[in-house]
């Protein structure tokens, strides 16, 4: 039995940046040609080390294959299942991609005490390393032999689509000729982004906060922001869109707690203008977990609604593996002028003309940060233009997916 490509990795839910970029890889081959180990295919971390270790030896014993793309793990736990695919990469000469998507690689490896040895054995064999950033590259800086790419995430293709909610089939992406942008084209872009920011003119101004409720997301922070901003302008209201997830800061049940009773007291003193949506409005179809959900299929008409109705996205975070959210990608795509953290690498993705970096872990900077951009509609608005067309000529999907595939072609044709 044969095949051409062995695909590592993590398919939602849980519903991840990591496993957002892992499907569209997948969507990238037929089925035929392709052997998929999903990485978190049940919900126990004990099921989905037996399932991915037991998956890896078996595929390795029955199926020739040339080529492993696999994301690697950044924690104790998660490097414990991901040995059997290195050391048998190794043994069997594959050729390995290895694709990261969180911050703390280097750190993860610095630290990794006993695991450190099989770490430094299993990576010294893999061939191409992939980043999110220029900023990444040193993310590999112990493993010389690592040739790196950088090939940043991308939002989902439905956000090119206008008037996603009334199926519109019309797709809204730059098109470039001879390496130019094309005049007519960006144009039309310009006059959909300015009827789109039209549209969120006619309604308050809402402010969102779309991830898991984790203390290192900065959720508190963005509770206490609500506050007093609500205190000071009349013209905004919020919305927030998670569910209440643990971190090493805090378990679930403390984080839900302390969330529930800040919303309580703001909703109380501010009824009406803070929405909780109770849910992670991700848009993934209900299916089998080993039923990858295609790019097409991925993305509902709620999330593309409520970041299209928003106009400043908001992620306080300072979780210690982010690197390149696809929210904020999608924010941009939307139209959303973005407030983030000056943490990790989110300075190489948030520049002065997408939004406003502030520091980590004060709500009352988050509250400031809002407030100037509420109160200046014209810089407001700018931003919003801007970071349309901004995600359309970065970010799109089919860029994102034709990297991908030279990565893989290169690498699979040594």
């Amino acid at each position: 039995m044969s095949s051409k490509l062995l695909l590592y990795g993590s398919l939602p839910p849980p519903f991840t940046g990591q496993s957002a970029m892992f499907v569209p890889v997948v969507g990238m081959f037929p089925k035929e040609e392709i052997l998929l180990v999903n990485i978190t295919r049940f919900q126990s971390t004990l099921g989905n080390t037996v399932y991915t270790m037991l998956s890896t030896c078996w595929f390795f014993l029955v199926y020739r294959f040339k080529t492993v793309y696999f994301t690697p793990s950044r924690s104790m736990t998660g490097f414990v299942k991901d040995i059997p695919l290195l050391i048998l990469g190794r043994w069997c000469n594959k050729r390995m991609i290895a694709h990261l998507h969180g911050a703390n690689f280097r750190s993860f490896y610095e630290n990794s005490g006993m695991l450190k040895p099989f770490i430094r054995y299993g990576y010294r064999h893999v061939d191409t390393g992939i980043v999110l950033l220029e900023e990444m590259r040193n993310e590999f800086g112990h493993f010389p032999n690592i040739r790196v790419q950088v090939v940043p995430n991308c939002y989902d293709r439905r956000f090119d689509i206008p008037d996603t909610i009334q199926q519109d089939t019309e797709r809204s992406r730059s098109v470039r000729t001879n390496g130019q942008p094309d005049t007519v084209q960006q144009d039309t872009e310009r006059s959909r982004s300015v009827r789109t920011i039209a549209q969120k003119e006619k309604h308050p101004c809402q402010v969102l906060y779309l991830s898991a409720l984790m203390r290192s997301k900065g959720i508190l922070e963005f509770m206490e922001a609500c506050d007093i901003v609500l205190r000071q302008h009349a013209g905004v209201n919020f919305v927030i869109a998670g569910l209440p997830e643990p971190d090493p800061f805090m378990s679930r049940q403390e984080i839900a707690a302390r969330f529930h009773e800040q919303l309580e007291r703001i909703e109380k003193s501010h009824p009406g203008r803070v929405a909780y949506l109770r849910q992670v409005v991700s848009g993934q179809h209900n299916q089998a977990k080993h039923e990858p959900t295609m790019p097409e299929e991925g993305i509902s008409r709620n999330k593309i609604r409520l970041m299209r109705d928003s106009s400043i996205f908001v992620l306080p975070t300072w979780h210690p593996s982010e690197a390149l959210p696809v929210s904020i990608l999608e924010a941009m795509r939307t139209g959303n002028a973005i407030i983030a953290t000056r943490h990790n690498f989110l300075p190489g993705i948030v520049k002065p003309g997408n939004g406003i970096l502030v520091e980590p872990r004060s709500g009352q900077v988050l509250a400031d940060a809002i407030l100037a951009l509420v109160s200046d509609k014209e810089r407001l608005r700018e931003m919003q233009e801007f970071n349309i067309m901004h995600a359309i000529e970065n970010y799109g999907s089919e860029t994102y997916r034709r990297k991908m595939l030279e990565i893989i072609a290169q690498i699979g044709s040594i």
